[in-house]
């Protein structure tokens, strides 16, 4: 009888394995890849200060922010300058190794290439079937499974698990290009309707060229690299464009008898820019918390476990609903509209007022502030309201 299984090895489960391998509590992690960090799809931005919250290992880091570049549906330039570092792009294989490195120097078992076919929950525990190349079909009983399965829900439905009703689509594509150096963010209905592109260095060599948008990211994508870089042209192999859906939360519940979830397949995931590593390692905490509170009694129902969906809604709730709703009504607005902003933008002081009020993952004091000098009708109802 194992204590935790972990089902999915991306950074919100590596991490939650490795808190509770730290504190004891014996974790099997399952992770369908073959490797840790294959294939992932990420622009891998994360915020200076979560290095320091999570004790996260910074040699996974290949380039800084401290400014960044934004551009109008009409070509006018805003340039922001934070001052200092205020989020890094990361190698997301690395990221991932190093957490998983961790998670076993503490006592977890990673086991790769291995499908987690089935979860049966009992009032004994769960029992969870896998299956891979080596050991074939093989039964794992534990006290508690944790989910961590990304954009994939499966197991969700059976298990009595919420999962997202809503979705935005992102894709990206990374190529060798040194003439690209400052950061870049695009808005308009041309480049990505409904939220925004951009364009981050991540060395001297290499950039991340993505967008997410409401529908069709991929054929918007395409064309924006084309006109940024018409010189890589459609038939050059680095040009493997990738999409995924990424989840507009918050979900409910995100716990059942003997099984939790955390990160993207609870959709803690922020809601306006699609990031979901620090939602997801901060949950992570909370759901350890939870479960080192519980092991003493071995009681594991979802009234034992409920505290923790009411733990992480209270910390992350309102920035997941604000968000969502910021960014929808600004998906609402003409590209005459978005340029009034930008103009706007360089008299009333709105560079000053990000530099004291924003923060890389806490956004809803800047929202506020920004929406009360906005002249979009919505967004201030959004305040009021």
């Amino acid at each position: 009888m194992n204590d935790v299984v972990v089902i999915g090895g991306g950074p919100s489960g590596l991490y939650t394995a490795g808190l509770l391998a730290d504190s004891g509590i014996q974790v099997k992690v399952f992770e369908k890849k073959r490797s840790i960090g294959q294939d992932v799809l990420c622009t891998g931005i994360i915020s200076k200060d979560a290095f320091q919250k999570f004790g996260l290992q910074k040699d996974s880091v290949l380039f800084e922010l401290r400014h960044m570049e934004l551009v109008s549906p009409f070509g006018t330039s805003l340039c922001y300058d934070h001052g200092d570092v205020f989020a890094c792009v990361v190698d997301r294989e690395k990221f991932d190794l190093n957490l998983a490195r961790r998670a076993s120097l503490n006592g977890a078992e990673i086991f790769t290439g291995t499908r987690v076919d089935d979860v049966e929950v009992s009032k004994q525990g769960v029992t969870v079937t896998t299956s891979s190349q080596q050991k074939g079909k093989t039964k794992h009983k534990a006290r508690l499974a944790i989910l961590s399965t990304g954009i994939e829900y499966r197991l969700h439905k059976k298990l009595g698990l919420g999962y997202p009703s809503h979705f935005i689509n992102g894709a990206q594509v990374e190529f060798q290009n040194p003439k690209e150096t400052a950061p870049r963010i695009m808005v308009g209905n041309k480049v990505a309707p409904g939220a925004f592109a951009w364009s981050i260095p991540v060395n001297d060599r290499r950039v991340r060229v993505g967008l997410i948008t409401e529908k069709g990211a991929g054929a918007y994508l395409v064309k924006l690299v084309s006109q940024m870089h018409p010189e890589q042209g459609h038939e050059s192999p680095e040009l493997q464009y990738r999409g995924k859906v990424i989840a507009q939360g918050p979900v409910s519940p995100t716990f059942s008898d003997r099984v939790m979830s955390v990160g993207e397949c609870a959709a803690q995931v922020k809601t306006t820019t699609g990031g979901g590593l620090y939602y997801g390692l901060f949950c992570s905490q909370i759901a350890v918390q939870t479960i080192l509170q519980k092991m003493s009694s071995d009681s594991w129902t979802g009234s034992d476990l409920v505290d923790y969906e009411k733990e992480w809604k209270k910390a992350i709730k309102k920035e997941l609903m604000i968000g969502y709703y910021a960014r929808k009504v600004c998906s609402r607005l003409s590209d005459k509209e978005l340029e009034k902003l930008f103009q706007l933008a360089k008299t009333n002081g709105v560079f000053p007022l990000i530099r004291e009020k924003g923060h890389f993952d806490w956004q809803v004091d800047l929202i506020v502030e920004l929406a009360k000098k906005a002249p979009v009708p919505a967004l201030k109802a959004l305040v009021r309201a």
